[in-house]
């Protein structure tokens, strides 16, 4: 038997990702934007999308812009508004997008009722869920796929904007959405990752530091590992 095919060095194929220039897509950026420090929790019938602590007050117009992206990529029709309440939190606000975002979770299981009762006497049931990877198309190939990729890169995305500080993210509570990450950055062309928590504190605060290839580094806008966030 002979055959004509021969195999070495030169008949293999390198697999290089780092031309790759992802989409972004506002679901996922927004999704990666919200707060899961004990899961994402809303009250059913609620009209609120996220809310944000006083100190995060300027990164509000960024998730509204965010926002604003996903009613163009859903072809929705909504009003978008905010409230601040009596302590300074910031509530975004707009019933269509708040059952939107609910709905993608699956999974969601009841956490209580809320308590004092509304203004009518009323108590309103609270769902609780977890970002999941079930929420991401399945990754089958580790060349850069649009349909499996831009989705993970946008979630980074979404995440590093309002938790990322140049190659890290820092959080309190949600260690699903630690593993998450993790496994996000391990498929996407991080280098190298370290995760470390404090102990016997409550919050738990968690922080991720990851190396940087050249995707990671164009897309969340950074300057190399000694960069700076802009």
């Amino acid at each position: 038997m002979t055959s004509n095919e021969t195999y070495g060095p030169e008949s293999i194929r390198v697999l290089d990702n780092s031309a790759y220039v992802p989409n972004v897509i506002p679901t996922y950026v927004a999704l990666g934007f919200l707060d899961e420090y004990m899961g994402r929790g809303w009250i059913v019938g609620s009209e609120t999308v996220e809310r944000f602590y006083p100190g995060e007050r300027q990164l509000v117009p960024r998730f509204v812009s965010v926002l604003h992206d996903v009613v163009a990529e859903r072809k929705m029709t909504t009003q978008i508004r905010q409230e601040v309440g009596s302590q300074g939190h910031i509530a975004v606000i707009s019933p269509e997008l708040a059952a939107y975002f609910n709905g993608l979770y699956p999974l969601a299981r009841p956490r209580g009722v809320t308590y004092p009762p509304d203004s009518d006497g009323c108590q309103r049931s609270v769902m609780s869920a977890e970002i999941r990877t079930e929420m991401f198309p399945e990754m089958l190939s580790r060349e850069y796929k649009p349909d499996e990729v831009d989705c993970r890169f946008s979630f980074l995305l979404g995440c590093h904007i309002r938790y990322g500080n140049n190659n890290s993210f820092e959080f309190a509570n949600a260690t699903h959405k630690v593993r998450l990450l993790i496994q996000f950055l391990e498929r996407l062309g991080a280098t190298w990752i370290k995760w470390s928590w404090t102990v016997n504190t409550a919050p738990v605060r968690h922080r991720i530091e990851f190396g940087l290839d050249a995707v990671l580094t164009r897309f969340l806008g950074l300057k190399g590992e000694s960069g700076a966030w802009k």
